[in-house]
């Protein structure tokens, strides 16, 4: 029984301390709403039904005392207005809100003291922007306003550079969520780097600094070189400096990035860290083998102890074998017997070889090496039998042809055989022509036979030539006993 009396003893105590004296109200905030001041506090804790009220003490000016402005009866208010407070020149408004009632044996205390709240404090700043490599969307983060009289984020889209201008990220006005996703579909950050930019507001709509640190997305582009079998990547950087219109340093992004990583994937296979660079470097060589499907993007790492990455657009590429010109022929060499000043190459290129020109190459003798004469470019025609005329006196001596294959990346890549003219002799005599020839040589399957055709010369000057004979293709000299009146 002794005990139980003890414990009676002890919560009466309770009772009467916390009872002793009233307790003072918090005010959360007073806000400036043009010519009146808005008051809020959370209403009092104390219990009892001998409430007085709440009196509202007010001082213009940074000294001096301090005035009754009013007093407010309800007990649950949390909410006063001072009408016309800004009204009449410049005021610097204090208040602290005085509780009363009888509740302990000190019947009254007092808030601390504010004046109005007309800026915002506790600043809040993109951690990263990123895209989805996915769906291309962009995804924005930031840190939470600790701020007890927070209010709202206001995430921005930077519609024009100049003259700058932004939007709010559609959906995302006044959120309270520390990420968004802009669901935009003109907003393309395969196409340019992005910017984006965060405003907060406090409970009395006090807007935070803004424009100080806006982030840009990481813009990646690629380029392929197939002859020498490589990717170049360059990428925007995530972090940089530049100097606005009123000579302000604006830091864009991180202050520092550690690192890029390059990331790769090779047709349906899994993605890879293929490698990495310092913060300060914004381009990749990545040697490739032809006839894939590669993708590629990049992620920056912010330089801090905390992981905060930012990931590019993604990029892709179809490479494919070129198809080097390996099977190009000269199908043949012949002189014009009506003038015995030109030659005629044929050459033969196989369907869809790939060559950026073929050089001719000539000499006058089996024993000197060829050198090059003319450059025929590939202009595209879709015919595979190419012609060239080669302005030479055919009549004195014989000539030697080899083509050289370039292919698209300005490469040497295959020469023909050497093929040759045939140089005709013809000696008269007895009312006999001696015809004397070189062997034709190039033709992988042969020589068949020779035909041998004579000439009549007409009187307007050209000449009509008809077939008289042929010989066996390991013959090159032939006896013409049969000549009409007038041969030539």
């Amino acid at each position: 029984m002794r005990k139980l009396i003890s414990i009676l003893f002890f919560i009466t105590l309770c009772i009467i301390s916390v009872n002793a004296a009233t307790k003072s109200v918090k005010i959360k905030r007073i806000c400036n709403t043009g010519n009146d001041n808005n008051l809020f506090w959370y209403r009092t804790v104390d219990t009892c039904s001998s409430f007085v009220g709440y009196v509202i003490w007010v001082r213009n000016g940074t000294s001096g005392g301090f005035n009754i402005l009013d007093t407010v009866k309800n007990k649950y208010s949390e909410t006063y207005s001072h009408i016309g407070a800004n009204t009449g020149g410049a005021k610097h408004w204090y208040y602290f809100i005085q509780n009363i009632d009888s509740c302990g044996s000190i019947s009254s205390a007092n808030s601390d003291t504010l004046d109005v709240d007309n800026t915002q404090n506790y600043p809040s700043y993109i951690d990263s922007v990123s895209v989805e490599i996915t769906t291309n969307r962009i995804m924005i983060g930031w840190h939470h306003n600790e701020a007890p009289d927070f209010a709202l984020y206001d995430p921005f889209f930077q519609k024009t550079s100049s003259p700058v201008t932004y939007d709010y990220v559609v959906g995302s006005q006044g959120t309270r969520d520390t990420f968004v996703i802009d669901n935009n579909i003109l907003h393309n950050p395969a196409l340019k780097p992005l910017e984006y930019d965060l405003g907060t507001r406090d409970s009395c709509g006090n807007t935070g600094v803004f424009g100080e640190n806006p982030h840009q997305t990481i813009f990646l582009q690629l380029s392929v070189d197939t002859c020498n079998k490589s990717c170049f990547l360059s990428w925007s950087a995530y972090s940089f400096t530049f100097t606005d219109n009123n000579g302000k340093q604006i830091q864009v992004g991180w202050k520092k990035v550690r690192k890029y990583y390059i990331y790769k994937k090779i047709k349906t296979d899994q993605i890879f860290l293929l490698d990495s660079v310092s913060g300060s470097t914004l381009s990749y060589f990545d040697n490739i083998i032809l006839g894939q499907q590669i993708q590629y993007y990049i992620r920056a790492i912010k330089d801090t102890s905390i992981l905060v990455t930012s990931t590019s657009n993604l990029v892709s590429t179809a490479t494919r074998q070129r198809i080097d010109p390996l099977s190009t022929e000269l199908i043949n060499v012949s002189v014009n017997p009506n003038t015995n000043s030109e030659i005629s190459l044929l050459i033969e290129n196989k369907v869809n070889e790939e060559w950026l020109y073929y050089d001719v190459f000539r000499s006058s003798d089996s024993l000197t090496p060829p050198s090059k004469i003319v450059e025929i470019a590939n202009l595209n025609s879709g015919n595979n039998l190419i012609s060239y005329i080669d302005n030479v006196d055919a009549s004195s001596k014989k000539y030697y042809y080899q083509i050289h294959s370039v292919n698209i990346c300005n490469k040497d890549v295959k020469s023909t055989a050497v093929s040759n003219s045939i140089l005709l002799i013809t000696i008269s005599q007895n009312n006999q022509n001696f015809l004397y020839w070189n062997t034709y040589n190039y033709w992988a399957s042969g020589i068949e036979k020779y035909r041998i055709y004579r000439g009549i010369k007409l009187a307007d000057g050209s000449i009509m030539f008809k077939l008289i004979d042929s010989v066996p293709f390991n013959e090159n000299n032939y006896t013409d006993n049969n000549l009409p009146s007038i041969t030539n």
